[in-house]
């Protein structure tokens, strides 16, 4: 079974290729030198702790304590799991995981938080209580982060410093009600994928939109083999999630946690088909969320490792094709290669466009066999979401990655000069707004910012700034 399983990947993986025309790209040596980070700058007596998304958490690992003295293993960069004779900096920076394994995730203590906090996946206790249930998702990192800078009683709290977050500001809120600034530093794109040898290899917007509104439920219905489709989405405090609620299935008030991210009141459970109007029955939309409950399916997002194999051959998810790059690159390390099999799948922003895009490209060579699709108009800054482009998007679901902090946050100066940047003509920047961390960027699968982006002030920044406007 598994050797078959495998022949089909293989096969789905070049069938992507090839249906894409994707353009092979020369490979580097394989042994050439890592481009090495640059040491985030020193904070002593100050400890900084970042959590929340699950998307971001192995590259910010690597941009918060890099792996310094390096040499290349297999593929010649710094996220290479085969790079020898590292050593990681000591920086006083902790990143704290998702979901914390057994024994959880100390952060030491310091001025800001007067306890060691021991981050455990399960509980309901807040810092700076320890110990206390790590925020898993951008919107649970975020909310974190605001509850203890501006509202938590006793506060401001510096026990977490900054937010990772994969979805953009919330509209009205982030920077306006509250004193965050969201600094985006590298591309990526969410997308659909499926696992299922059922499905097609190409949807329009639409089609996608109409399956999650029960107006399909088989995919014979759009021009794949007969077979029922079932509806897969991440937790409800995803930044995956949001992007691909909000902006590719259309669903208005998502934000993170907000009233139409409820995976079981947004999707209906009947509708009328876009083929030939009858009435169809859809099964219920699944959310997996870790650990949620008893029995929970437990599947974390941009993998396919651990989805119920009732539900293999009619899933339908969503997708950080940045992720999907990444793993495809560890094709035989099943630590990293999390796919089993899921493939994403082609999008196009109308019915009847004849040439669907993919949001990754196929590059080949002994670094990688795919990459974020950088064409122009594709996975590109015009196209980034929630920050006033959504009117000219043409491509969906491209969005920035973020780091966030709050101006009220009693470590935010060591913050900023640790991920962001001073948004004036000569303002100081981090490493990661600075160029110095564009390998760790690339080596997980996403696409790093150029300098010069034209509403940024300071157009030597590579990162680019949005919320609260001052400090600047």
């Amino acid at each position: 079974m598994k050797s078959s399983l495998a022949r089909r990947t293989l096969r789905t993986t070049l069938a992507i290729g090839a249906a894409a025309g994707f353009v092979l790209a020369a490979a580097p040596a394989a042994n050439a030198a890592p481009v090495q980070p640059t040491h985030p700058p020193s904070h002593p007596g100050v400890i900084l702790a970042a959590t929340g998304s699950d998307t971001t958490e192995s590259m910010m690992n690597e941009i918060l304590n890099p792996k310094l003295g390096c040499v290349a293993g297999g593929g010649g960069n710094v996220g290479d799991p085969n790079a020898v004779n590292c050593t990681p900096a000591l920086t006083g920076n902790y990143n704290i995981p998702a979901v914390p394994g057994a024994g959880g995730f100390t952060v030491p203590s310091d001025a800001s938080c007067a306890n060691a906090v021991v981050w455990q996946s399960t509980g309901s206790t807040q810092a700076p209580t320890s110990p206390s249930k790590a925020p898993n998702g951008s919107g649970s990192g975020r909310d974190e982060l605001i509850r203890e800078s501006e509202t938590a009683a006793g506060g401001p709290y510096g026990c977490v410093d900054i937010a990772r977050s994969s979805g953009p500001p919330r509209s009205g809120v982030d920077g306006t009600t509250n004193n965050t600034q969201f600094f985006a530093y590298a591309l990526d794109s969410v997308t659909w994928a499926s696992p299922s040898l059922n499905a097609p290899s190409k949807l329009t917007l639409q089609q996608l939109r109409d399956i999650y509104a029960c107006k399909y439920n088989d995919w014979g219905q759009l021009g794949g083999t007969p077979g029922p489709i079932q509806r897969l989405l991440p937790q409800t405090s995803s930044g995956t999630g949001q992007v691909f609620k909000q902006y590719l299935l259309g669903l208005s008030g998502v934000s993170g946690s907000g009233p139409a991210a409820s995976n079981t009141t947004a999707f209906p459970l009947v509708g009328t088909s876009a083929v030939d109007g009858s009435n169809l029955t859809c099964p219920a939309a699944k959310d997996y969320a870790y650990g949620s409950a008893p029995g929970a399916n437990d599947l974390e997002e941009n993998q396919g490792v651990t989805l119920a194999p009732d539900d293999y051959q009619s899933a339908i998810m969503a997708y950080s094709a940045g992720k999907w790059s990444y793993q495809s690159s560890h094709p035989t390390n099943p630590t990293l290669d999390r796919r089993n099999g899921v493939r994403v799948g082609a999008l196009s922003q109308a019915t009847g466009v004849t040439t669907p895009t993919y949001a990754v490209k196929w590059t080949g060579g002994s670094t990688g066999l795919f990459s974020l699709n950088n064409a122009p108009n594709v996975v590109d800054d015009s196209n980034a979401v929630g920050v006033g482009n959504d009117a000219t998007v043409t491509y969906p679901g491209v969005r920035y990655l973020w780091n966030i902090l709050d101006t009220s946050s009693p470590n935010y100066v060591q913050a900023k000069d640790t991920v962001g940047f001073v948004n004036t003509g000569a303002g100081a920047k981090s490493p990661l707004c600075s160029g110095a961390d564009l390998d760790i960027i690339q080596s997980y699968g996403f696409l790093d910012l150029p300098a010069g982006e034209p509403n940024t002030v300071n157009t030597t920044s590579t990162c680019r700034k949005f919320g609260k406007a001052t400090p600047a």
